[in-house]
């Protein structure tokens, strides 16, 4: 474990953090292929288990139709449902409020840091009838960004990861600085419809000087809420014994993987349980299973 130091020296306005990936080594989490993800989603990139069907959701990213897959434990699609009051500008995640059962789909992909139109649909988890729905829409902004694009120091509104706790969303920020800054920004929003302006809670130092191999791009919070997970490419960081919603000031523990891929999507299973997805385009585009310690 890492005790971090009031987590990691943690200033809201960023100009010191503690490179903590650089002082402790990271343990190894061992993932398992399952199957490789249908062909249709070479490019999938949110990901959340299906307790009651025993199946995974998830979709591709920017530019294709708005449309979420079921997928079994064979890697089989055994469903598929178009939002039809959606757009799929750059879909990046999905969260789950596993007490009703609501799948919240992030549009916030922002790679060049100048979108305006970031939104997150929302939708009862589509186990129906048909192969058509609708969803409701949350729009938002983020309080700290003046410019769009912002110059390259300060290229941190790119979002890849979202979870859902109590009543409310939370949001991981993908770090593209340059030079790397080494932090993800962790934002806070209503989980209803409506436009808002986000909250900025907290931060994390993921500590490196190369934005690829530090940058989170997905996220997942457990059932029980007691753990919190950050995805990056080779590796993850897991959180426990934080005050909610104080997440990343917990104990924080690095898993590194024996691979470095193009993982896009974290999603708790049963028990400890981590299932991760990678697109096809820097490996075999499998889905994995990890068990944590």
């Amino acid at each position: 474990m890492i005790a971090t130091i009031e987590n990691t020296i943690r200033i809201i306005g960023y100009s010191l953090w503690i490179d903590i990936a650089a002082i402790f080594a990271a343990e190894v989490l061992v993932l398992e292929p399952q199957f490789l993800m249908p062909g249709v989603l070479e490019e999938n990139s949110g990901l959340v288990w299906d307790e009651e069907h025993k199946t995974f959701w998830t979709h591709n990213d920017s530019g294709g139709k708005p449309r979420l897959f079921e997928v079994d434990s064979t890697g089989k699609i055994v469903k598929e449902v178009l939002i039809t009051n959606a757009q799929n500008v750059d879909w990046e995640e999905l969260a789950l409020d596993r007490a009703t059962n609501t799948l919240f789909i992030g549009d916030f992909g922002n790679n060049r840091n100048r979108r305006k139109d970031l939104s997150i649909y929302y939708l009862p988890l589509p186990r129906i009838e048909g192969s058509s729905t609708t969803a409701k829409k949350i729009s938002f902004t983020y309080p700290d960004q003046k410019n769009f694009p912002p110059d390259y120091a300060n290229k941190t509104f790119d979002m890849e990861a979202m979870i859902f706790w109590n009543d409310s969303l939370y949001l991981f920020s993908k770090n593209r600085t340059d030079p790397y800054s080494g932090y993800t920004k962790m934002y806070r929003l209503p989980a209803v419809e409506g436009n808002y302006e986000t909250e900025l809670i907290d931060s994390f130092a993921t500590g490196g000087s190369y934005f690829m191999a530090q940058w989170i791009t997905a996220a997942d919070i457990s059932p029980d809420g007691s753990k919190v997970v950050l995805l990056n490419n080779d590796h993850l960081w897991l959180f426990e014994n934080f005050k909610a919603p104080y997440f990343l000031r917990g104990d924080a523990t690095q898993y590194s993987f024996k691979k470095a891929t193009q993982k896009e999507a974290i999603t708790f299973g049963p028990g400890n349980l981590l299932y991760i997805s990678e697109e096809k385009s820097s490996g075999p585009g499998a889905l994995y299973e990890g068990v944590l310690p």
